[in-house]
């Protein structure tokens, strides 16, 4: 079998048939974190990494991470959806692209960049 090669940190999904494209945002999630401390720590291209203050217990901590990456990219946080690894320091959070008001996938490939710089912004 072929080695994979690794996903990066922001991905393009297409849709199937009608449905419409995404991204997807691999994240690292370090719950507990003194509420000083929260938001967006590294971005790098295998996960962006988040402290949260919140606990991770009756998914709290999922939705304070909703909640830093909706400040961080200044999207409201109904656009973003976390599709992997809920009980995991290690998610997938989607971003629709209807969020980004378009199915372009020139544009949405312009949205990956300027979702990358707000995010290495927030780290400075």
């Amino acid at each position: 079998m072929a080695a994979r090669t690794p996903i990066p940190a922001i991905s393009l999904i297409k849709g199937k048939r009608n449905a419409p494209s995404s991204l997807h945002i691999r994240c690292h999630v370090k719950p507990g974190a003194d509420k000083v401390r929260e938001g967006v720590l590294a971005v790098s291209d295998d996960a962006v990494e988040l402290c949260v203050a919140a606990a991770p217990r009756n998914g709290e901590s999922n939705k304070a991470v909703v909640q830093v990456l909706s400040d961080a990219l200044k999207v409201p946080k109904m656009d973003l959806r976390i599709v992997q690894g809920l009980k995991s320091r290690d998610k997938t959070i989607e971003l629709s692209s209807q969020s980004l008001q378009t199915t372009d996938e020139a544009k949405l490939q312009e949205a990956i960049s300027t979702i990358w710089k707000r995010l290495k912004e927030e780290t400075d």
